[in-house]
């Protein structure tokens, strides 16, 4: 045994747990190329991946599944790179103040580059560890729980935006995101992964991470969190349940988040429940009902609200996603070859008070806007091929118990696709690798050793 095979003797071990963190720590946003520091989760990418490399070259492990799968998926990434060159060229002629933002252009181009690596770092580490899912699904489900320190007026500059929970500097949308994962998962633990008994722990860890998906104040959110549970319910509904199970445990999850709900609203900085109250209650009633209530009534909506200006103005600023996506289909249609990386720099379909700069808020369109139309096929074609090896895991349900909870997850992400950009989001293209990845590994027409 050579001295580097000594030293990589336990290098499944370490490269899963360098792996794991990475995953788990993606919450964790804070950290900017701008002020010289790295995200941890980049860290811990980069450490995988020269665990992997030097595992690769000096135990001469067998990779060859991966030379299989690198050639599948590299002609997509190839012809995505290759259309949002285009555009960017395109918008160089037609846009002269492009080049002011050519830094903004390679780092979108890094960033696309990072989600496809940790695409194939996920591929690599699931196909040698397929029960590191177990481990990963619990750390994102518990994960939301240190954002609880944003309750202590000392934290709240950092974690709050507007009495909104953002995360560690990230954006409170995409935060949302990643707790409508952990609330899934907890789901799932706490209902259908043993089927003999409740697991309590779930059930609590789902009653104090559903607070912070309502803190979020991300109504797309909160519509793909119902739409996910639903179908989680319903896929288990059909799949091994009696009626009278799932009648029970619909009711428990109605009351844990009723009473999760309740917990939230009398518990939040006075800042936060103004927003909640703006972002639910505001919205579904007219303005003069609603300055009545606060006027006369001396209730809890009107003790929180007698300091809000009723300006309708104000609950659109920025939520406007109708015109901003009627803005990007017409600039889709328009433009054929799309406007490359970065585009809303120079194409914003508006710009708010700040000089804010606001692209299509849908992941379709934004592939559209910046890789054309030929960049939208050849996403579309991939995605449909995730989507398709996705219920090919649905129907070995019995085989891997994991396969309808990652088809939820994947679910999920697309409802909340539909009010974001989010085609760099990397828990999507982790959730993307892990379906490829099991699909891979329950193959049984596989003849290579893995």
């Amino acid at each position: 045994m050579t001295i580097f095979q000594k030293l990589f003797l336990h290098k499944k071990g370490i490269i899963n747990v360098f792996f794991l963190l990475s995953v788990v720590s993606l919450v964790w946003r804070q950290g900017s190329i701008y002020t010289g520091s790295v995200k941890i989760s980049e860290l811990l990418v980069f450490f995988t991946l020269a665990f992997i490399l030097s595992c690769i070259l000096f135990s001469k492990e067998n990779v060859s599944f991966l030379k299989v799968l690198v050639k599948k998926y590299i002609p997509y990434f190839f012809l995505i790179f290759f259309f949002a060159f285009i555009g960017n060229i395109f918008s160089s002629f037609e846009f002269s103040g492009i080049a002011f933002y050519k830094v903004n252009i390679i780092l979108d181009y890094l960033r696309m580059f990072f989600v496809f690596l940790f695409f194939f770092l996920t591929l690599y580490v699931i196909i040698k560890s397929p029960e590191i899912i177990k481990h990963i699904l619990i750390g994102i489900a518990i994960s939301p729980l240190i954002f609880w320190l944003a309750i202590f007026p000392k934290f709240q500059s950092f974690f709050l935006n507007s009495g909104r929970l953002r995360g560690a500097e990230n954006d409170a949308n995409y935060f949302a995101t990643w707790i409508v994962l952990g609330i899934i998962i907890s789901l799932f633990f706490a209902f259908f992964y043993n089927n003999q008994k409740i697991r309590w722990p779930w059930i609590i860890n789902l009653f104090f991470v559903f607070p912070l998906l309502l803190w979020t104040g991300s109504r797309g959110a909160w519509v793909s969190v119902f739409l996910s549970i639903s179908l989680l319910f319903f896929l288990y509904f059909f799949k091994r349940e009696n009626f009278l199970v799932f009648v029970k445990r619909c009711l428990l999850v109605i009351s844990i988040f009723i009473f999760s709900a309740f917990f939230t609203f009398y518990i939040l900085p006075h800042e936060s429940r103004v927003m909640l109250l703006y972002r639910t209650v505001y919205p579904l009633i007219n303005n003069s009902a609603f300055s009545r209530e606060v006027e006369n009534q001396n209730s809890f909506l009107s003790l929180n609200s007698k300091e809000m200006k009723f300006e309708p103005k104000l609950f659109a600023f920025g939520q406007d996603r109708q015109d901003l996506w009627v803005s990007a289909l017409y600039g889709f249609i328009t433009h054929p070859t799309g406007y490359g990386f970065s585009y809303s720099n120079w194409k914003p379909l508006a710009v708010l008070i700040g000089d804010i700069k606001q692209g299509s808020h849908n992941l379709f369109l934004e592939i559209g806007l910046t890789f054309g139309w030929g960049g939208l096929i050849v996403f579309l074609l991939f995605y449909m091929s995730i989507i398709k090896k996705s219920f090919g895991l649905i129907r070995k349900h019995k085989e891997f118990p994991y396969g309808i909870v990652l088809f939820v997850l994947l679910s999920s992400l697309f409802i909340s696709s539909l009010f974001l950009d989010t085609i760099t989001l990397r828990w999507m293209w982790f959730i993307f690798g892990a379906i490829v990845s099991y699909d891979f590994v329950l193959n049984k027409n596989e003849k290579l050793n893995v």
